[in-house]
């Protein structure tokens, strides 16, 4: 599944198979690490809610802004502004750490949050990279927005390059203080069966064509 498809196809395979609401529009692929629920007990080395075996990964280091834990099933990690109130503004800085168990060729992040309309969604996220390499620059490529009851959420991709088997790579992701809130993460490595199928239909149009 390649990243630059339908939102809404994204979307209805989403809400097809998967049984929690906050992936709804998230691309996936076949290898992918996603993160939708956040606690702040066990943020720290906090494991993917769901992942496939080309890679593993934990979020870290996380660091002030706010999680709120009254829905624990939905927690959504938050950056305020002074204003809401000025004892919840910061902030909010973490570590994606992750190992490929394979080499992959391109590696994609996706973020799905809500930000003000004021302000381009995609300056609300500043990345540094260890181990990875910037394939579409430091600007994020829009997949769409999904309305889930009253929230919009925007969807921004950032692609990457350049790991290979068993290397370890770190995603430092930071939001300032702004009244941002980060729904989901994932990690998607393009699926290798939609290049074999790419390469299949090559060869039997050149086939066709020499009989």
């Amino acid at each position: 599944m390649k990243l630059h498809n339908s939102l809404s196809i994204l979307a209805g395979l989403a809400m097809a198979g998967m049984a929690s609401a906050t992936t709804i529009g998230l691309p996936g692929g076949e290898f992918a690490a996603t993160w939708d629920t956040f606690s702040a007990v066990s943020f720290t080395g906090d494991a993917p809610d769901s992942s496939t075996a080309a890679l593993t990964g934990t979020l870290d280091s996380y660091s002030t802004g706010i999680l709120p834990t009254t829905t624990p099933a939905g927690d959504r990690i938050y950056s305020l502004d002074t204003g809401n109130p000025p004892s919840m503004a910061g902030s909010f800085n973490f570590d994606l750490r992750g190992t490929t168990t394979t080499a992959i060729s391109q590696l994609s992040l996706v973020l799905k949050f809500t930000a003000p309309n004021l302000v381009p969604s995609d300056e609300f996220f500043s990345l540094s990279l260890d181990g990875v390499n910037f394939l579409n620059s430091a600007t994020p490529t829009h997949l769409g927005d999904v309305t889930e009851g009253s929230n919009t959420f925007g969807i921004y991709s950032w692609t990457f390059s350049g790991l290979e088997s068993g290397e370890s790579f770190i995603i430092s992701i930071s939001s300032p203080a702004n009244h941002v809130a980060l729904d989901a993460i994932q990690l998607v490595v393009p699926e290798p069966g939609s290049a074999m199928l790419g390469l299949l239909g090559a060869g039997l149009m050149l086939k066709r064509r020499r009989k």
